[in-house]
């Protein structure tokens, strides 16, 4: 989304979905492992290969509406950034 001086802006909706990628994390990673993900209103909208389909059915699925999208770590590498199950 633009901002008026162009720089990247996060919106309170982009945060949302940030704390709910963060929450579900280990459950992406198993259901995911390297995939895209496209986000909205804190659930999963779609998933796939390239950001590039993931943002082409993003845009088809909700159409100016709000969405977030993130990559999913392969279950190895996720674990070497530390993330583990409480």
């Amino acid at each position: 989304m633009a901002h008026e001086d162009d720089e990247e802006y996060e919106s309170e909706e982009d945060f949302k979905n940030d704390d709910w990628f963060k929450e579900n994390y280990l459950d992406l990673i198993e259901e995911h492992p390297r995939e895209w993900i496209a986000v909205s209103e804190q659930r999963l909208i779609c998933t796939g290969a390239t950001r590039v389909e993931v943002d082409d059915k993003a845009r088809e699925l909700l159409g100016e509406k709000e969405y977030s999208i993130y990559f999913v770590l392969p279950v190895d590498m996720a674990m070497d950034v530390g993330y583990s199950r409480r």
